[in-house]
């Protein structure tokens, strides 16, 4: 019995690498976003902006994950990555925006309220400047 399972181990092993792949998609395709953005603030001047990328800040007893923040002289910058396809609904204020991709539509809590979530945790920790 062992034996025979033994043989069909590379068939085992391409359907567990599949199954990661699959339950692992979002989470590439945010790393691959985020890393987009990390590139492309490479090219801002130095001596003008800095860039942090992947902050923490705290809250309230709540951790607020910043993805990309540039500070200036012409101001702080909080940039929220998303690396969405299809189509995307939602207004300003709405609590949920909707992605629809062919027949399947899926929710997600709104990218601008995050942010605002994030500004309003990186002042409280900054009131003081």
């Amino acid at each position: 019995m062992m034996n025979e399972i033994l043989d069909f181990w590379p068939i085992i092993l391409l359907i567990a690498t599949i199954g990661l792949v699959i339950y692992l998609r979002p989470v590439i395709k945010g790393y691959l976003g985020e890393s987009t953005i990390r590139f492309i603030l490479l090219f801002l001047n130095k001596k003008e902006y800095k860039v942090l990328n992947n902050v923490r800040v705290f809250h309230n007893g709540i951790m607020a994950q910043i993805d990309h923040l540039v500070v200036s002289r012409f101001g702080v910058f909080v940039i929220e990555t998303k690396n969405y396809n299809g189509w995307i609904f939602g207004s300003e204020n709405a609590y949920q925006w909707k992605q629809v991709i062919f027949n399947n539509t899926y929710e997600f809590y709104n990218p601008i309220r995050q942010n605002l979530g994030h500004i309003k945790a990186l002042q409280a920790n900054l009131n003081q400047y």
